[in-house]
């Protein structure tokens, strides 16, 4: 069974009166689904802590601080996942962990080449980080 099959399976367990409504889902990453409902409306599973949240709907609305928080929302997840501290992110970029912090909580995001040393150091692609 393929991974994103498993995830979704996994979603309609936990969550079985959204999966009812869900028109289309696809895997985010190898961690996670998106899945869209009848009335629009998105929602992210994440099958390693068994969680969703919603997302906006439309992407290509997203305020600058929308951007931001959803980068620090995905930045601590995987940090979560690969058990990697403020600290040992930070000692591995290189960056103070002061910035690390301010990603984290979603006050700015990084240039492109400070995602992509962020997403070297967790062993993951930048893309994982990008809301789509």
């Amino acid at each position: 069974m393929k991974v994103g099959v498993k995830m979704f399976n996994n979603f309609a367990m936990r969550f079985p009166f959204i999966a009812e409504k869900a028109t289309e889902w696809c895997e985010s990453s190898e961690y996670d689904i998106t899945v869209r409902l009848e009335d629009g409306s998105i929602f992210l599973y994440d099958d390693m802590e068994g969680s969703i949240r919603k997302l906006p709907s439309d992407s290509g609305s997203l305020t600058r601080e929308e951007c931001d928080r959803e980068f620090g929302e995905r930045l601590m997840k995987m940090m979560r996942r690969k058990s990697i501290t403020q600290a040992e992110l930070s000692e591995r970029t290189g960056l103070s962990q002061a910035q690390v912090s301010k990603y984290i909580n979603g006050r700015t995001t990084p240039s492109f080449y400070i995602a992509d040393k962020i997403a070297k150091a967790l062993g993951c692609s930048t893309e994982y980080f990008r809301y789509t």
